[in-house]
C-alpha cells in the first residue's frame, strides 16, 4: 500500500468528466511544473510534489493509464489517450508559468517500444524544448516477473529476505539504449535525464527492497519508496529541485 495518497483522486482524471487535473505541492500557488505520463508517473508526481512543496512550489499531475506522453500515440482500444495528450500539450503551451515538464512512462512496455514510438518521444521533447520548457525525462523502471510485495513476504516467511533480488541488469540493455539515445540527443539542449536503472541496479542485478521497504507495489510500478530512491539518487535533478 506504499502508493501515492492522491492516486485515486488524481490518476485518470481525463477519463472522468468534470474532474479537474490535480495540483499537488504548496497550496495557493500557480504550478511551476507538470508531470505527464502513464500510471508509472503517479508516484513520481507525488514525490516531486513533496520536493517542490518544500520550497513553496506546486505541480500539476496529468497521468492516464497505458498512455505514454507521446504526441500522436494511438493507444489500442483507448481513443481518449491521443486526445488527452493533445490537450496536455495545449495546456502547457497556454501556461507560461509551467517551466518544467516531467515525462514518465512504463518505457519497457512492448506497446511503447517501436521506432515510431521513439520518434514520437523525440518530437514531443522537441516541441516542449522549442516552447522554452525544461524537460526532465524519467527513464525505464526495471519491471519484475513477480509481484514484489508478495515475493518479499514469502522470502521473509522462509527466512531468506537477504536473498531478495530483482531483474538482471543485462535484461534492460535494450530499453536503456532505446531511451538513452533519445535523451542523449536532447541533453545538449538542456534536457535532464533520470535513469531509474542507475538508482536501482548495480552491474549485475536490480534491487526490489531497500531499508526493509519494497521498491515496488506490484511487479513493475514503483512504490513511493522506489520513486523517492530514484529521484533522490539523481544528483542533477536533486540540485535543481532543492
Amino acid at each position: 500500500d506504499d502508493i501515492s495518497p492522491h492516486r485515486d483522486r488524481c490518476h485518470d482524471t481525463d477519463a472522468r468528466p468534470g474532474r479537474d487535473p490535480c495540483v499537488l505541492g504548496a497550496e495557493g500557488v500557480a504550478p511551476s511544473a507538470i508531470v505527464w505520463g502513464d500510471s508509472h508517473a503517479v508516484e513520481f508526481a507525488y514525490v516531486l510534489s513533496r520536493m517542490l512543496g518544500a520550497r513553496g512550489e506546486a505541480l500539476v499531475e496529468r497521468t492516464h493509464s497505458s498512455c505514454p506522453p507521446l504526441i500522436g500515440y494511438e493507444a489500442p482500444g483507448d481513443a481518449l489517450c491521443a486526445r488527452t495528450n493533445r490537450e496536455i500539450l495545449e495546456t502547457i503551451r497556454a501556461n507560461p508559468a509551467i517551466r518544467t515538464v516531467y515525462l514518465a512512462a512504463f518505457w519497457e512496455s512492448p506497446a511503447y517500444a517501436s521506432r515510431r514510438d521513439m520518434d514520437a518521444l523525440d518530437r514531443t521533447i522537441a516541441a516542449l524544448i522549442g516552447d522554452g520548457r525544461h524537460v526532465v525525462l524519467i527513464g525505464p523502471v526495471p519491471p519484475n516477473t513477480f509481484d514484489v510485495p508478495r515475493h518479499l513476504a514469502r522470502l521473509a516467511h522462509q527466512g531468506r529476505l537477504d536473498t531478495a533480488t530483482g531483474r538482471d541488469r543485462a535484461d534492460l540493455a535494450a530499453v536503456e539504449a532505446r531511451i538513452g539515445a533519445v535523451a542523449a540527443n536532447w541533453q545538449p539542449r538542456g534536457l535532464t535525464y533520470v535513469n531509474p536503472v542507475e538508482a536501482l541496479c548495480d552491474a549485475r542485478s536490480c534491487a526490489i527492497l531497500r531499508g526493509g521497504v519494497p521498491l515496488y507495489y506490484d511487479h513493475h510500478h514503483p512504490s513511493v519508496a522506489g520513486a523517492s530512491l530514484i529521484l533522490g539518487e539523481s544528483p542533477r535533478l536533486a540540485a535543481r529541485i532543492r
